[in-house]
Formats: C-alpha cells, structure tokens, sequence
C-alpha cells in the first residue's frame, strides 16, 4: 500500500491565518511553537519581531499533505495539531502523530511515512508518502 498527497500555498496568505484568533493553539504543537520561536527572534537593526512565515506555510502544507495521505479532512473535525513537523539532525523534516491521526496511520496500515517541503517564488508546497 502506497497513499500520497501534495499541496501548494501562496505564502502570503499564510499572514492572514496567522492573525486569527487561536491560530497557534489551533494549528500548532508546542515543539513547533518552541522551534518557531528559537529560531527566529528579533531584527537586530529594526527590533521588529521576525515572522517565519514560509516556515509557518511550509508546516502548514506539510500537515495538508498529510492529511491527503490519510484520506482525512480537517472540516470533518480531524486537528492540525494532532500532525506535527518536526527537523532530524541535518533538518531533514519528518512527521510525528498523535490521537486520531496517529490512529488513522495504524487503521490504513501505515508503517513509514515521508514528507519533503519546499518554498520558492513566493509558494509554499508538501509532498508526503505513506508506505504500509
């Protein structure tokens, strides 16, 4: 068994989710708060906090894609945060689930699954593969 799913976001829209109200709670885990947070601070010449947002889209696009994967929909109450993203030791991204999420890999079968992320030209995009 092999399940895929893809998707593609314009990073500037990620600015207006960002803004809702309970965003992160909504959308993010703590680790990917803490990474957020520790790898980005303050503009030393500005003193503007910096805001990741092609790192914010390209986590959000991870999670869509994902979601694909597991054949899911955040609109039929599945949560953002129950998929988290998270960096190996050379940055390589990889998934980490919880709750009905993880539950749903373990009822399709799932035994690997694989996420790359990019961002380029204003885009953000995911691609993840589940292999049972």
């Amino acid at each position: 068994m092999i399940k895929s799913g893809i998707d593609l976001l314009e990073i500037k829209r990620i600015e207006s989710f960002c803004k809702r109200k309970n965003f992160e709670k909504y959308f993010l885990t703590d680790l990917e708060k803490q990474s957020i947070n520790k790898d980005y601070g303050m503009d030393a010449e500005t003193k503007i906090k910096i805001v990741p947002y092609a790192t914010i889209a390209g986590f959000f696009v991870a999670k869509e894609a994902v979601a694909k994967a597991l054949g899911v929909g955040f609109s039929l109450g599945w949560r953002y945060n129950e998929i988290e993203i998270r960096s190996g030791e050379i940055g390589e991204p990889f998934v980490v689930l919880y709750g009905k999420m993880k539950k749903r890999f373990e009822d399709i079968g799932g035994k690997e699954i694989s996420i790359s992320i990019s961002h380029d030209g204003g885009f953000a995009t995911a691609v993840c593969v589940i292999v049972g």
